[in-house]
């Protein structure tokens, strides 16, 4: 099995075929898709000349880490989290929900990115205004179903606050949806991978335990 992961301009490589027996090509360039066979370490490559060939890296060129020779881009990915709530009746700007990890929300340890988008499905099909705050490290909102209550040192970790109004719902029948694009703020976790988001109500729900499930759409670095 081949994965495809990108374009190369390059030099110097060893190539498996045998008709290069001192293995270093000098003045062959790759310039073509580049395809890594999975569980073997040797690539697929297109060459200048537009020939098809099998070659792998010296021994030790490319180890773990984020040395590497190009960078193709960033990646998007979709976190869901689905919200931990007071199954109660709430009242306006209570804590909806408490701060909980979003794990994996960056690619590395201490890593940033661009929060994109979050999507909200409220199977609870309340349908009312919320404020999702995302913060950087493990700070705390305040207590679920109670007044919004944060320190001065855990406000000094909120990254960003999106707010979805009554407006931004779709009407599902049994549940509402509402999506929230074109964010673009920069995220940076205080250290591991996760961030963390707690949310709070601007309207008066009644809610079970679990009926919010939010989609976070991030652009990793």
């Amino acid at each position: 099995m081949a994965v495809f992961i990108g374009k190369l301009n390059a030099v110097n490589f060893l190539f498996e075929n045998s008709e290069f027996s001192a293995g270093k090509v000098p003045g062959i360039g790759i310039v073509g898709a580049i395809c890594l066979e999975i569980d073997t370490g040797y690539y697929w490559v297109v060459g200048d000349d537009l020939v098809l060939v099998r070659y792998y890296l010296p021994s030790g060129v490319i180890a773990a880490s984020e040395v590497h020779i190009g960078e193709i881009g960033a990646s998007t990915v979709v976190v869901p989290l689905s919200l931990s709530l007071a199954a109660a009746a709430y009242h306006s700007n209570d804590v909806l929900s408490a701060t909980q990890e979003l794990a994996d929300a960056v690619r590395v340890d201490g890593g940033s990115g661009i929060l994109q988008s979050i999507q909200v499905i409220d199977q609870d099909d309340q349908g009312q205004p919320i404020d999702i705050f995302i913060f950087s490290g493990s700070a705390a909102l305040g207590t679920e179903n109670a007044a919004i209550s944060i320190s001065d040192a855990d406000a000094a970790q909120i990254l960003g606050i999106v707010r979805v109004v009554a407006n931004d719902y779709i009407d599902c029948i049994n549940s509402m949806n509402a999506s929230i694009n074109g964010l673009n703020i920069p995220v940076e976790v205080a250290s591991g991978t996760s961030l963390y988001v707690a949310t709070a109500t601007r309207g008066t729900p009644t809610h079970t335990g679990s009926g919010i499930v939010l989609n976070i759409g991030i652009l990793q670095d």
